[in-house]
């Protein structure tokens, strides 16, 4: 499965909500989906388009988006699945922002005094823990909750891809399994670029647990290709520690390159425009769904990651 990320909106105080959109594409289908995508943008003016040529989704008016969703998503065979979170942008969302990235800070705090504890061989890890602390505690409140959506789509489409592969008899194709993010402000850092990788990886072990853990499908063996590339330790509950292959498997790319993340962006612009105006009802036929994320303001009890 190769699976695109991107997000919708600013994320700023002032505007209604933010979105991260997923677009779930099996290898098998990726030429197809590729062609019909690119067909698609060559109908679109130059107006709507930024200095790479890409499309941008937010500029396009409804009619266009509407011939997404028909020469694209309900074209191609089966109809392109996907996943959309929604998070509302009002204080309390950035006052859980600011209450992840304080918890955040002190799992990282234990891990860098426990590393420092254990000689001077795992010096070099403590310093790079370090220098993550320094720039996690002064990234935006954006990009945290950017981080903690990302965190949660990944563990959604995982499950997804999990259960529709299983059942239609292609969960073989999970060994490719591929989360292709847009890098975005993190393009001119190959230090931003590992620091958020490790913090979203930490993230996605919180998302996991929370949520009751990944599928398990009690016919798979450990030879499996998804269990034998991605799974180190069944921890009981659903509740697995995945292989350090995983976190290879979530990398950073540019959106003009990457159609599967160009797809996530027209999405979610469809999504985010659907809750304003409602006009792409005809859409759901082709959704594995959408759901809108508030935060209660409730800590719930996570182990710390880096105590694995």
């Amino acid at each position: 499965m190769h699976i695109g990320i991107d997000d919708v909106g600013t994320f700023t105080p002032g505007t209604e909500f933010g979105y991260i959109a997923a677009a779930v594409v099996r290898p098998g289908r990726s030429e197809e989906l590729r062609d019909l995508l690119r067909s698609w943008e060559k109908q679109v003016p130059s107006e709507y388009r930024g200095p790479s040529g890409e499309v941008k989704g937010h500029a396009l008016p409804d009619e266009t988006l509407s011939s997404f969703v028909n020469e694209v998503m309900l074209k191609a065979e089966p109809p392109l699945r996907y996943e959309c979170l929604g998070v509302e942008l009002v204080p309390e969302t950035f006052e859980a922002a600011q209450e992840q990235r304080r918890r955040t800070a002190e799992h990282l705090v234990e891990g860098i005094e426990r590393y420092r504890a254990q000689g001077d061989e795992f010096r070099r890890i403590a310093n790079t823990y370090e220098n993550m602390l320094g720039w996690w505690k002064n990234i935006t409140d954006a990009n945290v909750l950017k981080l903690i959506l990302q965190s949660h789509i990944i563990v959604d489409t995982l499950n997804f891809a999990i259960g529709w592969s299983a059942a239609n008899s292609f969960d073989g194709e999970l060994g490719d399994l591929q989360f292709k993010l847009d890098e975005g402000f993190l393009s001119t850092s190959e230090d931003r670029k590992r620091f958020w990788k490790d913090l979203l990886r930490s993230h996605i072990w919180q998302a996991t647990y929370t949520k009751g853990g990944l599928i398990s499908i009690e016919e798979w063996t450990d030879e499996h290709p998804f269990n034998k590339t991605f799974i180190h330790k069944d921890l009981g509950g659903n509740n697995v520690e995945l292989t350090h292959e995983f976190k290879t498997r979530i990398q950073f790319y540019k959106s003009h390159e990457t159609f599967e993340i160009r797809l996530a962006d027209i999405i979610g612009t469809i999504i985010r425009r659907d809750n304003i105006t409602d006009e792409f009802a005809h859409l759901h036929t082709a959704r594995t769904g959408w759901r809108l994320i508030r935060f209660s303001g409730k800590e719930a009890e996570v182990p710390s990651p880096y105590e694995l």
